[in-house]
């Protein structure tokens, strides 16, 4: 594996600052200030939803991590929506990546392809569980990533 290319993580980082301070500009008490690092940045995607980035340069990987198993899955989706846009507009369809994400019941990590098979929770979990995630309601990722780009 090749790993990361210099300047993705952060690009991804900076996205995410952007995408928290568009939802501050709507509700500005209830977004915290980004803790930013060399290797590592945790943002608010919303009133008790914070996200974590953490860069293993090593393992030339990152990781994504969200304090609140209720908004992990659109927490996921976003970070992926913005990889993905990266992926378009910088690196030209030349970054490819393998997702795994952690089984909760297991406390292992699993394929997605694996997880969307099981239909592990929260990753692929039916939206009636009653634990709503509104953070990002109202919220066009298309549209903010259209935005980001101009």
């Amino acid at each position: 594996s090749h790993g990361i290319p210099h300047g993705v993580f952060e690009r991804l980082i900076c996205l995410s600052v952007a995408h928290s301070a568009s939802l501050s500009r709507s509700n500005p008490t209830h977004i915290a200030k980004p803790e930013l690092f060399k290797n590592f940045g945790s943002v608010s995607f919303g009133q008790g939803n914070r996200i974590s980035l953490l860069h293993d340069i090593v393992g030339k990987s990152f990781t994504m991590y969200s304090n609140e198993l209720k908004h992990a899955k659109t927490n996921f989706n976003i970070v992926l929506a913005m990889l993905r846009k990266l992926n378009g507009d910088v690196m030209g369809h030349g970054l490819h990546w393998d997702i795994w994400v952690e089984d909760s019941h297991e406390g292992l990590l699993v394929s997605y392809a694996e997880a969307s098979a099981k239909q592990i929770s929260p990753w692929f979990e039916a939206e009636d569980n009653g634990e709503e995630d509104n953070t990002c309601e109202g919220l066009d990722i298309e549209s903010f990533l259209q935005n980001i780009a101009e």
